[in-house]
């Protein structure tokens, strides 16, 4: 079996700048509960993901895939209508609402590093960055018309692997650092054809799906098999296909 492997990039890689990154992912948090009139209740499975992620992000060219950075350790999908669409008889996986907390416009272009004269970029830099890395895209104040001017954007929900291996005792270790880490089984990958192990895990037919859409200065790629029957030492045996 092909499975295809997807991360986000956040850090500075050729002619990308951590600036850049910053315009393309954006960065999220999920608001407290008591924002919304809501008592808490403490599940560990479920937390407070059943609330609109907060998105503050450059509106003026949202890509149609993108995953900002997030205040917790979490990682999502964020999707245009379009990818939507494409996604929605994909199994185990549903789209759940994204509020645009703040949009502005900055112009911005991979390749182009104007910005390093940037003075509040600057003191992002040398006083803030450590203290809070979404300082930067904070300073921005929000454009509601780019509301008006974007496709519906929807936060993709899939399975975390580590939470559903349980019901497939088969499942065995595999892992590809950073794109795989854990245990999976045929069966496994067969009800869940996306999901999440530390990147975005999914099937030939769905990254087929997904590849036109995703900008790969920001994302990468290992593509890998698999036969689930032969081992190399304690995991898996895998042969990696490409990777970039």
């Amino acid at each position: 079996m092909i499975l295809c492997s997807i991360l986000p990039i956040y850090e500075k890689r050729e002619h990308v700048a951590e600036y850049h990154a910053k315009m393309f992912h954006g960065a999220a948090w999920r608001p407290n509960p008591s924002e919304f009139g809501l008592d808490f209740v403490h599940d560990e499975d479920a937390q407070n993901h059943h609330l609109p992620l907060m998105v503050v992000r450059e509106g003026s060219n949202i890509p149609p895939i993108f995953c900002p950075q997030m205040v917790a350790a979490e990682k999502s999908l964020i999707v245009s209508q379009s990818v939507q669409e494409v996604l929605n008889n994909v199994p185990n996986i549903s789209f759940r609402s994204v509020n645009f907390f703040r949009l502005f416009e900055r112009e911005w272009e991979v390749g182009n590093f104007d910005f390093v004269s940037d003075p509040v970029w600057n003191k992002y830099l040398d006083e803030i960055r450590y203290k809070d890395e979404h300082w930067f895209l904070m300073q921005h104040a929000d454009d509601w018309d780019l509301r008006l001017d974007n496709d519906r954007f929807f936060e993709l929900s899939v399975p975390e692997s580590h939470k559903i291996v349980d019901r497939y005792p088969e499942a065995q270790s595999i892992g590809i650092a950073p794109a795989v880490i854990g245990k999976l089984s045929e069966e496994m990958v067969a009800d869940n054809p996306l999901m999440s192990t530390g990147g975005f895990l999914m099937t030939e037919d769905v990254f087929g799906r997904l590849e036109s859409f995703i900008s790969w200065d920001f994302f990468t790629l290992c593509r890998f098999e698999t036969d689930f029957k032969t081992k190399f030492g304690d995991s898996l045996k895998v042969k990696v296909i490409e990777r970039y």
